[in-house]
């Protein structure tokens, strides 16, 4: 989409009413002021609370020291004045949030606060932002007024208990999940999408709020990855690239318009980071979930399309348009809105194989004849029987499935049962992996 840009008359034309309108700031400034508010604020809701307090205390404490007049208390004479006693009185009339008695870390927010609302709001008498300078003065002063009030007011400099966990944690995770749901597999199911999640995550390097809706606001304006934000790249013969928009991405890097970014996610490379294919097992489970337009297994895998080509755009089942997140990441606000005819469908087919599974009846009910032995298609069988195994080495593994040329198709040499038979060698293999992950 193409962005607008006034011409000079409209530009020349708005700085004379500005003049008019507001004398407090120059004319330029306003029409930036005016023109910001068209771009996306890409600030969590939490955060402009917050900050919209801090702002509320400062009125609060100049009115106390007889300014009166709000309009002159973002003056720069004004904040030079009087910006040494704010967080002094801070301190004698507010506590922390869930303290009695207010941490050194709390007094050191409340710093940084007041120095970001300074350099947004302080004004000189041309009506430009200078709140650069008032912070670059008064910086250091600062500084050392904290650490005399850490003193004074014997404040802990101690931070409260928190959970950390690292690659050995979450190795004890992924072996945990994968030991629990050996014999049920749509606790497996489950659980590969939790391992999906964390890993997902990881690889990403984003915040959990760039991921799911952690706010109600951000429910409102659908700025969370969707399933429509996805879609797949076809590299080649079983090789796929993810490309996900994230629409709402919070970090160091966002852009001053706060544009969608666009990741690439590929296919470990090297055998020590094969801890989870993200990419295929993306892929199945959108497939399975009914997003991708195909309506059997070897339609998607033995897809021969050209070696670079958007293999699909996911599609939302009709009548639902908005179907959460991919991550679960949205806690209490999550939409549960996903509850389609497709999804029923899927369902009863998931019922129907887990209870072959659980009657140990597949040898019986879904052997192949005995002349057609060699050309087993594992690509008919319910999305399910793909477990673990199957999805990481569908790729990799030539005693699995291997690529025929000749043919242009993927060719099984061995039986799905034999693959199952492995899973517990090579979950064993995964876990040790997971040591390594961070060399990725």
């Amino acid at each position: 989409m193409t962005q607008y840009m006034p011409s000079m008359d409209e530009i020349n034309a708005k700085l004379q009413d500005r003049k008019a309108v507001a004398p407090s700031l120059s004319a330029k400034q306003a029409l930036m002021n005016e023109w910001a508010l068209d771009i996306p604020d890409g600030r969590s809701p939490a955060t402009l609370e917050i900050r919209d307090r801090a702002l509320s205390r400062w009125s609060t404490y100049l009115i106390s020291k007889g300014v009166t007049d709000t309009s002159q208390h973002w003056r720069m004479e004004i904040v030079d004045h009087h910006l040494k006693g704010f967080l002094p009185w801070q301190l004698e009339n507010f506590r922390g949030l869930t303290e009695e008695k207010v941490k050194f870390k709390t007094l050191a927010a409340w710093r940084n606060r007041i120095q970001y609302c300074i350099i947004e709001n302080v004004l000189d008498d041309a009506g430009n932002r200078v709140g650069i300078d008032v912070v670059r003065r008064h910086h250091l002063q600062l500084e050392s007024q904290i650490l005399k009030l850490q003193i004074k007011w014997n404040l802990d400099q101690f931070s409260n208990e928190k959970m950390f966990y690292g690659r050995y944690e979450l190795q004890i995770v992924i072996q945990t999940i994968l030991e629990a749901t050996t014999d049920d597999p749509e606790a497996r199911l489950a659980g590969l999408i939790v391992i999906n999640q964390a890993l997902f995550t990881f690889y990403s390097s984003a915040r959990p709020s760039s991921l799911g809706p952690t706010h109600k606001k951000w429910m409102e304006l659908e700025r969370y990855i969707k399933v429509k934000d996805i879609c797949f790249i076809r590299l080649g013969p079983m090789r796929w690239m993810a490309l996900v928009t994230f629409t709402n991405l919070k970090g160091e890097i966002n852009t001053v318009t706060v544009t969608p970014q666009k990741f690439r996610f590929h296919h470990p490379k090297l055998g020590h980071n094969v801890i989870f294919d993200n990419v295929t097992f993306l892929l199945v489970y959108m497939y399975d979930m009914g997003y991708l337009d195909y309506k059997r297994e070897d339609e998607l895998y033995l897809n021969a399309s050209a070696a670079v080509e958007c293999l699909v755009r996911l599609q939302c089942p009709e009548g639902s348009e908005d179907l959460g997140t991919i991550t679960a990441n949205s806690g209490r606000h999550q939409n549960v809105n996903v509850r389609t005819q497709v999804e029923d469908q899927i369902k009863d087919r998931q019922t129907a194989f887990i209870q072959s599974v659980v009657a140990n009846d597949w040898e019986t009910s879904n052997a192949p004849d005995e002349e057609e032995e060699d050309e087993v298609d594992l690509f008919n069988l319910p999305i399910q029987s793909v477990t673990l195994s199957f999805m990481l080495y569908l790729r990799r593994e030539g005693h699995v499935l291997e690529w025929d040329e000749a043919s242009q198709k993927v060719i099984p040499v061995s039986s799905f049962n034999m693959a199952l038979k492995r899973e517990e060698k090579i979950a064993g293999k995964l876990c040790h992996y997971v040591d390594n992950v961070i060399s990725m």
